[in-house]
């Protein structure tokens, strides 16, 4: 029997690996490429179904006697997101097949978070469903996905189903997420703080780091003091999480002031964060800003700065004579932020120092020679300023490399209009093993990702087709969040370009861990040539983002990467 998905996802990977120039197909020739409408008859089928967003195709596969019928078509349901299939959902979770059962549950929470709202009484009894099937199922995988879909579903009983798994020693992490989802995403699980605390000095950095995590969204103000513990854990993770979780709560911004000068980023980035929460919240409950309040919420606020008008400078050419005006601007923030501390008796101001520092060596690297750098402040820690120092050659000679490749790459890029929806070239089904890694030359060095086929192969394979097109080459990443995400893939540069054509959603439960590659979405199925990476744990796009593949090399240099740098070449190699 033909296998109608993987042929078209085939066909897109193929005609990269023999650099074919064909379009890439719109979702209506995307469509008309796989199986004709009709019921579906073998799991590819079913996915193919979805793929043309079919529901009707899917009904026979629903009550088909196979359970391979049955749960390739729950799984389509739960790609769908459509809120008027929960209750099918519902029944699905007592199928008398495992593998069902866990498709099931995994729908129940991507119909929870469902781009259309489910109604409260629906959402009710999607998570009294999802309640009731965890008391009973007995497997592993299946219970999993359970807890991971209470998270996603809301609903009444969700938290209490959640807090008795804590009881327990089984996907206790994952619990602790989804009770933060749960009220992240509906405000629910409020009486659950005191029980997450229980975990919070757990031996299993994981299950601590789910904690913290879970304490960010429950905003607890008695946990004040839990939080400022947690922030001096020896994970990373735990200590990022924590001090996000402490801005949300503490009068206090100067418990987070010594994670400013934190040797790994990401938790530098989110005290930064945590202290521009706790500012805002202090004005906000009328509280009188003291110095050190000020002098925080001045780093974090020149952090932000920063970021915007680097992405703006660095879009316009990354001229010198652009950075020198951001330099001069966060090194006249100094004598403001030192007076403050020296008010409070504070020991300084690093951070804001330190981000002085980075902004001068992005200054030097776009002049090419070490000398904004020479002049940061004396507290600046020295072997920051070193490895500054040392990757200012590497960077002027990308930027050189960029400049040389024409300034013909980046106009083209600027003028590159999206291609029109076509069909797609009839091709031959190709072999299988001409899928491989996608590697991106960058103005800072080199990436690789690998690609996910199975838990998403048309996005997959839309990214191979697009970058044997040439489309990412003189590509900027335009957009930064600092320990978030970094995104590109715009010929636009400001968010709002894309290829001329959309593609569908593949949700699933894959995590987004550091380094997780996904599809930017405007909507529902909107996905194209955008993509973001992810620079730390973000439970909370899981179900909403497609993930498609992960950094397998140069992750650190990732997070060296300014808005505004470039893709200089993207390219398909085999995977090593």
């Amino acid at each position: 029997m033909q296998r109608h998905f993987v042929v078209l996802a085939s066909l897109l990977a193929a005609a990269c690996a023999t650099g074919q120039q064909v379009e890439t197909p719109s979702s209506a020739a995307i469509a008309a490429a796989v199986a004709p409408a009709g019921p579906a008859t073998d799991p590819d089928a079913v996915r193919a179904a979805v793929l043309r967003r079919d529901r009707a195709a899917l009904a026979p596969a629903l009550v088909d006697s196979d359970p391979a019928m049955r749960a390739a078509a729950v799984r389509g349901l739960g790609q769908l997101q459509l809120p008027g299939d929960a209750a099918i959902v519902q029944a699905l979770l007592g199928d008398v097949d495992e593998a069902v059962r866990r498709e099931a549950a995994v729908a129940a929470g991507l119909i929870g978070l469902s781009w259309e709202p489910l109604v409260p009484e629906a959402r009710d009894a999607l998570a009294a469903a999802a309640a009731a099937a965890l008391v009973k199922e007995e497997t592993p995988a299946a219970r999993s996905a359970l807890v991971w879909a209470l998270g996603r579903t809301g609903g009444a009983a969700a938290a209490p189903a959640l807090l008795a798994v804590l009881d327990g020693d089984e996907d206790v992490p994952a619990a602790l997420t989804s009770i933060g989802l749960l009220a992240r995403y509906h405000g629910a699980g409020a009486g659950a703080s005191a029980a997450v605390a229980d975990r919070a000095f757990d031996p299993d950095p994981a299950t601590r780091a789910a904690a913290a995590f879970a304490l960010i969204h429950l905003r607890d103000p008695a946990r004040e003091e839990l939080l400022s513990a947690l922030v001096r854990d020896g994970d990373p993770q735990v200590r990022a999480f924590a001090a996000r979780a402490l801005g949300e709560v503490t009068r206090r911004p100067s418990l987070l002031e010594a994670l400013l000068g934190d040797p790994v980023a990401i938790v530098r980035v989110e005290a930064a964060r945590g202290l521009l929460a706790a500012a805002a919240h202090s004005r906000q409950a009328g509280v009188k800003r003291r110095a050190d309040l000020t002098m925080e919420a001045s780093f974090a606020e020149a952090l932000h700065r920063s970021t915007a008008a680097l992405a703006l400078q660095l879009r316009r050419g990354r001229k010198a004579e652009a950075l020198q005006p951001l330099v001069l601007l966060l090194r006249g923030d100094l004598p403001t932020a030192a007076a403050a501390a020296a008010m409070d008796g504070l020991a300084g101001n690093a951070g804001l120092a330190s981000l002085h520092c980075e902004a001068a060596a992005a200054l030097d690297r776009a002049r090419g020679r070490v000398e904004a750098l020479r002049a940061c402040a004396p507290s600046v820690d020295p072997a920051l300023v070193a490895r500054l120092e040392a990757a200012i050659p590497g960077r002027a000679e990308g930027a050189a490399e960029a400049r040389e490749k024409g300034d013909g790459t980046r106009a083209a890029a600027a003028q590159r209009q999206p291609a029109p929806p076509s069909e797609p070239a009839p091709l031959r089904l190709p072999p299988q093993d001409g899928a491989g890694d996608v590697v991106l030359h960058t103005t800072s060095g080199t990436v690789r990702i690998t690609l996910d086929d199975e838990a998403a192969p048309i996005a997959a394979a839309n990214f191979r087709n697009l970058v044997a097109r040439g489309f990412y080459d003189g590509l900027a990443f335009h957009r930064l969040e600092p320990g978030f995400v970094i995104q590109g893939g715009d010929p636009r540069g400001d968010g709002e370009g894309g290829p001329g054509f959309a593609i569908p959603c593949e949700n699933g439960p894959a995590p987004y861990a550091r380094g997780t590659v996904g599809i930017a979405l405007d909507g529902k199925d909107t996905g194209g040539s955008q993509f973001f990476i992810t620079l730390a744990r973000a439970p909370h796009l899981e179900g909403r983002y497609t993930a498609f593949g992960r950094v397998t090399e140069g992750m650190e240099l990732l997070e060296t990467l300014l808005p505004g740098d470039e893709i200089l070449r993207a390219v398909l190699q085999q995977t090593p």
